[in-house]
């Protein structure tokens, strides 16, 4: 039996008709935005949802990604999001009802292209589980890009026409046009692709080509010219902004760079090291062992049958799979690998069918059940089994967020996230209202560009984010430059992130700025609030605050503390230090007496008085205790303060 003989009986089973093609797909559709629609209030992620967000209130004020806007992710969202907020103005909800959209969308193309080798029974798994557990919400289109393009593969393979390939070419640009990386594999697997059906004609629906080299270019021509047609807009709009160069740096150039922010997938895998522990581990072996008996199996079916439709289709799905496993490179292995998952599912889902094809129809329900179930297990699994990794909010666009109840308002949407975010988000925004004017210019780094939108303040630099170990974004030479931006600004006030703050290496520019010519004037959960300084004092005042974040305080500091807070007795955070310092030398009376005074001089913050209890407890000193907490209660509610009073009565 040929290939393509082979590959039309595999998908003919339960028949292509209107109801196959059509209804499914949209009921996958259609279940899928059910699910989604009601969790876009759940989970918010400072890093990636400040990534699209940032940008694109920019550039609703006329500034020009790339050259206004440093960024390494391509351009196409970003605009995307421009024209949606035209029509909704800003909104995290307007921006997640498009994220639901492309996921479902997703599923359903993803049913379309597990028909090709399996039958409806068990074809609908792969778009429903992406659907349940989609990753977080920024990483939607993902998946779109890689569905329509593996389904528009499909269709150009199983008739190969120009205009097939044309489209091919479109999709491929369009996925360029919105993650680099995923472009340039569909990019190569097109070009690929493309002559195959010229070149070997007996492997596919074609007649004898006139000729076979003609038309191999003209296939490879078509789909190129698409390709090349999406991509014209975008560089005569930068190229008009003086914007091209830096676009071609930041997308093509700096990008690269990324995979050396964290260690390679592959030792990760093999050494089972997951931050959710040993069942993913074990769990996240399974695309690699599946993917080697894959090309096992496409390359006997190449030496059996030749070069077609099938072994095509399913090789170039086994290389985009290889490719996206770079994916796995974080700690919540599972959920990063959710991000690209499509291969990963459809590839099981034909070898499940493979399977199936073999059985008696007796058994066929049997297996159809049993692929059923362990899909229920996977997703019950990320649900549900996996315990909380930081940061836990990579797992929004899922029901797992459901358990979060603090609100937190950013541009008008009420929020339900983690009560310590909300916190952070209110007392870092209080103080900016307190403190600063609208419009007043803020640095906010380095992972945390919604904090921008939170306190409702601009940027008076390029900068948007990097990682916070490492020059991956903009290189040190680029961040020196912003450095001076900020300082040529007249910025009065930062906000960093406390770990990145504390740390030595990498050298950074702008996080040497912050600690030369500001000092903290406010420490809130992760964050840390700077002000302009460049006196000895609050040089001095940074230093200590590093060394106690990283638990490397001295009987030096300590003093300089003392005498401080004598000096400047107004200010909060000097005494907020003194109560950490005293209290891990053993003056009990001093340490609450500081927290106590650091408590009255920010009446928003609770965390002072929290410590404080929490050494009275330690001491015996119940009664005050209470009262501390009941002070503590008046300000905010928080898991801290019931956890104390079960203490106090224990």
């Amino acid at each position: 039996m040929t290939d393509r003989a082979r590959s039309s009986d595999a998908t003919s089973i339960g028949g292509h008709g209107l109801l196959d093609r059509v209804g499914i797909p949209l009921a996958i559709a259609g279940a899928a935005l059910a699910y989604l629609l009601p969790l876009r209030a759940y989970g918010i992620t400072v890093s990636d949802d400040g990534w699209y967000l940032e940008p694109v209130l920019r550039m609703r004020e006329g500034a020009v990604l790339y050259r206004d806007v440093w960024t390494f992710y391509a351009p196409l969202p970003y605009h995307l999001f421009e024209a949606l907020f035209a029509a909704t103005g800003p909104s995290i909800l307007a921006a997640r009802t498009l994220f639901a959209c492309a996921i479902a969308a997703t599923a359903a193309l993803t049913y379309r292209l597990a028909r090709r080798g399996a039958p409806p029974s068990i074809a609908w798994l792969p778009g429903a589980v992406f659907a349940l557990v989609p990753g977080p919400w920024p990483k939607a289109f993902l998946g779109l890009c890689t569905a329509a393009f593996f389904v528009a593969l499909a269709r150009a393979l199983e008739k190969p026409l120009a205009r097939r390939f044309a489209v091919l070419g479109l999709v491929a640009g369009l996925t360029l046009a919105t993650r680099q990386d995923l472009g340039v594999a569909q990019l190569g697997i097109l070009l690929v692709a493309a002559p195959l059906p010229a070149l070997f004609p007996r492997g596919f629906d074609r007649s004898a080509p006139r000729s076979r080299l003609y038309d191999a270019f003209a296939l490879v021509a078509a789909g190129l010219a698409a390709w090349a047609l999406v991509l014209a807009p975008f560089v005569a709009y930068y190229a008009s902004q003086g914007a091209l160069d830096d676009l071609v740096q930041a997308v093509f150039v700096t990008a690269a760079t990324q995979p050396g922010a964290f260690p390679p997938a592959v030792p990760i895998l093999l050494g089972f090291d997951a931050g959710e522990g040993f069942g993913v581990a074990l769990m996240m072996v399974l695309p690699p062992i599946l993917y080697a008996c894959f090309a096992i199996a496409v390359a006997a079916r190449v030496r059996r049958d030749g070069v077609g439709t099938r072994s095509v289709l399913e090789g170039a799905l086994l290389a985009y799979a290889v490719v996206t496993l770079a994916q796995a490179y974080y700690p919540v292995l599972l959920v990063r690998l959710l991000q690209s998952a499509v291969p990963f599912y459809v590839l099981t889902t034909w070898a499940i069918a493979a399977q199936w094809a073999r059985v008696s129809p007796s058994l066929r329900i049997a297996t159809s059940t049993a692929a059923s179930v362990a899909a229920a297990t996977w997703v019950g699994f990320v649900l549900f089994g996996l315990r909380a990794v930081h940061p836990s909010d990579l797992y929004t666009g899922s029901a797992r967020m459901l358990h979060y109840d603090a609100p937190l308002r950013v541009l008008g949407d009420e929020l339900q996230v983690g009560w310590g975010q909300a916190e952070e988000a209110r007392l870092v925004a209080g103080y900016y209202a307190t403190h600063t004017k609208p419009g007043e210019p803020t640095l906010v780094v380095p992972t945390h560009p919604l904090y921008w939108a939170i306190v409702d303040r601009p940027n008076p630099t390029r900068y948007l984010a990097d990682h916070a170990h490492g020059h991956f974004v903009m290189t040190a030479a680029q961040k020196q430059e912003e450095a001076e931006r900020l300082r040529a600004s007249g910025a009065r006030i930062a906000l960093a992130e406390q770990a990145w703050y504390a740390a030595t290496e990498p050298a950074d520019p702008l996080r040497t700025l912050l600690q030369e010519e500001f000092r903290p004037v406010r420490s809130y959960v992760s964050m840390v609030i700077l002000e302009r300084d460049d006196s000895a004092d609050g040089r001095t005042l940074g230093a200590i605050l590093r060394r106690t974040f990283l638990g490397r305080p001295t009987r030096a500091d300590l003093d300089a503390l003392r005498a401080r807070v004598a000096r400047a007795p107004e200010e909060p955070l000097p005494w907020k230090l003194l109560g950490a310092l005293a209290s891990s030398a053993g003056a009990t009376d001093e340490a609450l007496a500081a927290y106590r005074r650091a408590a009255a001089l920010d009446p928003s913050d609770a965390s002072a008085l929290e410590r404080a209890a929490a050494l009275a407890i330690d001491a015996d000193r119940r009664t005050e205790a209470a009262a501390d907490l009941a002070r503590a209660r008046r300000i905010r509610e928080s898991p801290t303060l019931r956890r104390l009073e079960e203490r106090i009565t224990e």
